[in-house]
């Protein structure tokens, strides 16, 4: 598969992502009276396996399945965008008073190139398909 269509294949994987991850994030603040990073935190956390498994299965198309080395990479490499994204969210949100939910769309378009290359060239560099 070719890089313009792991590319559309992620950023469609990562619309899904973002819309659970903002459902969640607004639930957990709203409903649940948590502070929006911590309701943020919570959400971003299990929208994680969710990335994994649908990389996996429908961007990706390994040939062999990622084993826990690969699941502990990638979660390696989302829990480093959290913390990028946490900090652009508490700098938006805070510092340059944006709405959270507008504040987590830019950060996480901000980090979806990076986490994109990294994907492809170390999470699933031996696995993709020629």
């Amino acid at each position: 598969m070719n890089t313009i269509s792991q590319l559309s294949r992620f950023l469609v994987v990562g619309v899904i992502g973002t819309l659970l991850l903002l459902t969640g994030t607004y639930i957990l603040t709203e409903f649940m009276h948590l502070w929006y990073l911590w309701a943020f935190v919570i959400s971003a956390v299990c929208n994680w396996t969710f990335l994994f498994f649908a990389h996996n299965r429908f961007t990706f198309k390994p040939t062999q399945t990622p084993g826990v080395r690969n699941y502990g990479l990638f979660l390696i490499l989302y829990f480093a965008a959290f913390l990028l994204n946490t900090g652009l969210i508490y700098v938006l949100t805070t510092l340059l008073s944006l709405q959270y939910l507008i504040s987590i769309v830019l950060a996480t378009g901000f980090t979806t190139l990076i986490t994109f290359i990294l994907n492809k060239t170390v999470i699933f560099r031996n696995h993709h398909e020629n």
